[in-house]
């Protein structure tokens, strides 16, 4: 733990939706335990979180979304002047930034974090560019060009995995590279409540968009055709509407319920009824639904992006998805049901969970980071 010294933090976000909550969260907690004073500027989810906390100061930003390309690119400017402001208004409060969720464009404000001459630290929680490019965002470009003015006034870049720093090409920052995660779960709130041979569900939990992949998801379910399994989608996003259209089209009424977003205290016990979760996302960091799943004894089944192969190695501490494509998940789900020494993999899953994610790991990590 670091001692004697003076460590006032300050952790930037752009404005949080839901799936944000508990990465956001965890990340907060960690560095309050381990700062003098801590500010934060972000908003939505974020912000009404801790907005009642008394022992931290929050600022709250909002952002409007536009389709309009020249619209988008004013209110981004506005949000970040915003953030300027603020960063600059509270100098006094803070000796080192820490831009999270939505940090890599956030350029004019890491031009006044260094111009402050305070330290700045940068978690890439996700692959902006590889997103633009599956969205075809127009956008997509320049986004690229900002994350690298952002990578080059950071004092440090924190990744969740080596593998991470090889996609990205990061290889030229080395010398400013972190690697760890705001990733810990409380293994007694997520634990095996119920054997895995009891279980009736199959499932996903997450933000339904294109970018995780639940069309391929829900067409390989109709693929499958098996009418002894019955499918969850824990969340709710821009495909919400589209998917119920599709299970109504389909005739998978039966067999697939949406449910939308539940509580992350009633988490567990969902987790408890899956036996098998599906990520079959195109792009990720690391999924905390993903170690919670571990902890529980729920096998996972997710495709090999961001920093998910360093946690999930095929038949052995879970299953890789071979190739985002409908017919192959099914393929892979069928493998996943059929394997004979499930027990194995679940009891090395979560081996590999207590020896990295529980909170003391990942304090001690962290308080290296912050140095």
């Amino acid at each position: 733990m670091m001692k004697n010294r003076d460590h006032r933090n300050c952790i930037v976000t752009m404005p949080l939706g839901k799936s944000g909550v508990i990465p956001f969260s965890n990340l907060v907690n960690i560095v309050n335990k381990l700062s003098d004073e801590l500010y934060l500027v972000t908003g939505g989810e974020g912000y009404d979180i801790f907005k009642n906390d008394e022992k931290i100061h929050v600022d709250k930003i909002t952002h409007q979304n536009h389709s309009n390309l020249i619209m988008r690119i004013i209110s981004n400017i506005k949000l970040q002047v915003t953030i300027s402001r603020l960063l600059f208004q509270h100098r006094n409060n803070y000796n080192s930034v820490i831009l999270f969720i939505g940090g890599e464009s956030l350029i004019l404000p890491s031009i006044t974090v260094k111009i402050l001459k305070k330290d700045l630290k940068i978690i890439l929680a996700g692959f902006p560019m590889k997103i633009g490019k599956i969205k075809k965002d127009p956008l997509t470009k320049i986004t690229g060009y900002l994350s690298n003015v952002v990578f080059f006034f950071s004092d440090k870049i924190i990744v969740y995995s080596n593998r991470i720093v090889i996609e990205r090409r990061l290889q030229k920052y080395n010398k400013k590279i972190g690697v760890t995660s705001e990733h810990f779960i409380d293994l007694n709130t997520f634990k095996m409540m119920k054997p895995t041979y009891q279980r009736k569900l199959i499932g996903y939990v997450g933000t339904l968009s294109e970018l995780k992949g639940v069309k391929n998801l829900i067409q390989a379910i109709e693929i499958l055709g098996r009418d002894d399994l019955k499918f969850i989608f824990i969340g709710d996003g821009p495909l919400f509407d589209e998917m119920e259209e599709y299970i109504n089209a389909n005739s998978l009424n039966k067999k697939v319920m949406l449910k939308g977003w539940v509580s992350h205290d009633e988490l567990p016990h969902y987790l408890n009824e899956f036996k098998l979760l599906v990520l079959p996302s195109y792009t990720e960091g690391l999924p905390n639904v993903l170690i919670e799943a571990m902890a529980c004894g729920t096998p996972v089944l997710a495709t090999n992006v961001g920093a998910i192969p360093d946690i999930i190695k095929d038949a052995e501490t879970g299953f890789i998805i071979e190739k985002n494509v409908p017919h192959r998940i099914a393929k892979d789900i069928n493998r996943v049901l059929e394997y004979e020494k499930i027990g194995n993999i679940i009891s090395n899953a979560y081996n590999l969970i207590e020896n990295n994610f529980t909170y003391s790991k990942v304090e001690e990590k962290w308080d290296q980071i912050l140095e």
